[in-house]
């Protein structure tokens, strides 16, 4: 059974052309996601107390239709599959009965004691579970070959970016990303896949390299000590 929870969007949440931001619709996804941990259990902070969190590694969200302030949703969540050491959730955002956003998700669920990967059979979930709804888009994706990636800019992890891990918050990326997409204001945003590696630790800088493909672009993010932060692809569509 899917978890659900009402909302109404805030006027802070739209862009300059009113409509939301992709980062913001997921802001209402993960919190419906925290909403069933934290009733059903355990919760994020109970995860934590245990020395356990999860982290994520895949992310694939398609965006059907606009949403604008004051407009009321409904956030659902549900977990689909936990198998070996992967844990699969997906979300979606409905308005008046039809679906404006749906995502999917892989975490892993890490031991921060000693850095292992827990395996499913290891651990006890409570939430609810539902089946796999297809997306349009794959959550699995690769930048093609041949696509060239070339530095465009640095994004600087503040305050206003990271969680109580002291890292950037996953929702921060579609937002952070868009805003190197030229144009962006003209264009509505359709699709954004990313794949998560190394997180980016609070202080420090990311540099944002950049490249195009028929029409889709393609991100690749540094850390400061050169690792992958992460890798991303992102659809859109003229206004």
């Amino acid at each position: 059974m899917r978890w659900t929870q009402n909302y109404q969007i805030q006027y802070h949440d739209i862009d300059m052309s009113g409509t939301v931001t992709p980062s913001n619709i997921l802001k209402y996804m993960q919190e419906t996601a925290n909403r069933q941990m934290a009733t059903q259990g355990p919760s994020y902070d109970e995860l934590i107390a245990e020395n356990k969190s999860f982290v994520i590694c895949r992310l694939r969200i398609d965006y059907n239709a606009p949403l604008h302030a004051y407009e009321k949703i409904e956030g659902q969540s549900w977990p689909y599959e936990n198998k070996n050491a992967s844990f699969y959730r997906q979300y979606a955002i409905v308005r008046d009965g039809e679906t404006v956003a749906l995502a999917d998700s892989i975490f892993a669920l890490v031991d921060t004691t000693s850095g292992r990967l827990l395996r499913a059979d290891e651990v006890t979930l409570n939430y609810s579970m539902d089946e796999h709804v297809p997306m349009e888009h794959p959550l699995r994706f690769r930048i093609p070959a041949g696509v060239e990636l070339n530095e465009v800019g640095r994004h600087p992890v503040l305050y206003r970016d990271c969680d109580c891990n002291v890292h950037m918050n996953n929702t921060k990326y579609p937002d952070i990303l868009c805003g190197f997409i030229p144009d962006i204001e003209k264009k509505a945003v359709r699709s954004i896949g990313i794949n998560f590696q190394y997180a980016a630790p609070y202080g420090e800088s990311i540099t944002v390299l950049r490249g195009e493909k028929d029409g889709v672009y393609y991100f690749r993010t540094l850390r400061e000590d050169g690792k992958v932060n992460v890798e991303a692809e992102i659809l859109t569509e003229e206004k």
